[in-house]
């Protein structure tokens, strides 16, 4: 049970980083601007997906989080969210909100004047659809549970981690089907849908180093979004010393 905490525990943190303060009261405001929301972030966690859409979509915002704590910035959460201390916990008016996709949802819809969205009469809004909420419906499920079974499990696997081998791969082969034959995950362009997509294929590739040679379009596609200006300054933002991986 300790070796699957632990193991539970670098999924969940992802990676280690390391920012400075960039205010004594340990808020990062994007702009002069009133901030729309507040944000609550953990380094490597899927806070990175609302910070990379402010930016994106120049939205003013609060960024809270204690630098190099992960501790720390989980009990900042949790002391506005004391029964879901996770991030992304985002303050939006008088609404404490956790899930990401559903974040983003709102936030595109409300503010994003079309931006990052097809619209809803388009032949590409069903798909992306699909892939904002696959990203956790379906993605994430079988890429974290391969993940942890494989690690936790020494012995002769019994039946139910047999029944979640190579589910990864299906579902990485899905993904690669789709991005041979659309550009984004959204459709022609791209949008919300692709945040929500990338944590998970950066998690595969750098966190649970699977083998993606299999998949080019995938990674072709990544390539692409982590150019984007606004997924560069995120990662500045969030995560200022780079991607350092998880320990063995």
């Amino acid at each position: 049970m300790g070796k699957m905490l632990s193991l539970l525990s670098a999924v969940l943190a992802v990676s280690t980083f390391c920012i400075s303060a960039g205010a004594a009261d340990n808020s990062l405001r994007a702009s002069s601007r009133e901030p729309l929301l507040t944000i609550y972030h953990t380094e490597g966690r899927r806070s990175e997906r609302i910070i990379w859409y402010c930016e994106e979509a120049g939205i003013p915002y609060s960024l809270m989080f204690e630098p190099g704590d992960l501790y720390a910035s989980h009990r900042m959460a949790k002391s506005v969210n004391p029964l879901m201390p996770i991030t992304p916990t985002v303050v939006y008016g008088n609404d404490v909100l956790v899930e990401s996709s559903a974040i983003l949802q709102l936030l595109e819809e409300r503010h994003g004047n079309g931006r990052l969205a097809p619209a809803a009469d388009s032949e590409d809004y069903p798909r992306y659809l699909q892939w904002l909420h696959f990203a956790e419906g379906s993605a994430a499920p079988r890429f974290i549970t391969e993940f942890l079974l494989q690690r936790a499990v020494s012995s002769e696997a019994p039946p139910v981690v047999k029944s979640q081998q190579g589910k990864s791969d299906q579902a990485l082969m899905y993904l690669e089907d789709h991005l041979s034959r659309y550009r984004y995950f959204g459709g022609s362009e791209f949008s919300i849908a692709d945040i929500m997509m990338h944590f998970n294929i950066n998690f595969m590739s750098m966190v649970a180093k699977h083998d993606m040679t299999s998949y080019p379009k995938l990674m072709g596609w990544k390539d692409r979004v982590e150019a984007r200006p606004a997924f560069v300054k995120m990662r500045e933002i969030a995560l200022p010393n780079g991607f350092i991986g998880v320990p063995d």
